[in-house]
């Protein structure tokens, strides 16, 4: 089944459209920093125009979009822009329990995904780091609703 024939997200128009505006900002956001990395702060910021409030509960407000970003980068077979997002006190790459996740989320969605996990997020990084815009649309043009 190619990404033209697959629909997740029970085809709604709406989350393909917020996981093409969140892949386009994640790699926005990377793209402008030095590190080419974005933390989950730096996304919360964006959307809500605020600093993130104390504590962690905030991040359970981005996993369902961050959830459909990462179909869509399967679905699409973009590299995992998720993995362009890393935790401030790291900000070198995504933590153990992130990678542990992407790497998982990948084996059980068909993608080819090697024996090591850290390795494989790594790549993933590299590989959507070398995405530019063009590429986005070019990719999330292929979607038929």
């Amino acid at each position: 089944m190619s990404a033209h024939d697959h629909k997740p997200f029970n085809a709604a128009q709406q989350d393909w459209q917020a996981a093409y505006g969140l892949a386009r900002t994640v790699l926005i956001i990377a793209q402008n920093q030095d590190d080419g990395r974005l933390t989950y702060s730096d996304l919360w910021e964006f959307y809500r125009g605020e600093t993130p409030p104390r504590g962690q509960w905030w991040l359970r407000v981005l996993s369902p979009r961050l959830n459909q970003l990462a179909h869509a980068c399967v679905d699409l077979h973009l590299p995992y822009l998720n993995a362009l997002i890393v935790r401030k006190d790291l900000r070198r790459e995504p933590s153990l329990a992130a990678i542990k996740n992407m790497w998982e989320f990948a084996q059980q969605n068909g993608v080819a995904v090697g024996d090591d996990p850290r390795q494989f997020v790594l790549e993933q990084g590299r590989k959507a780091a070398a995405l530019s815009l063009h590429d986005l649309d070019k990719a999330f043009g292929q979607i038929t609703i």
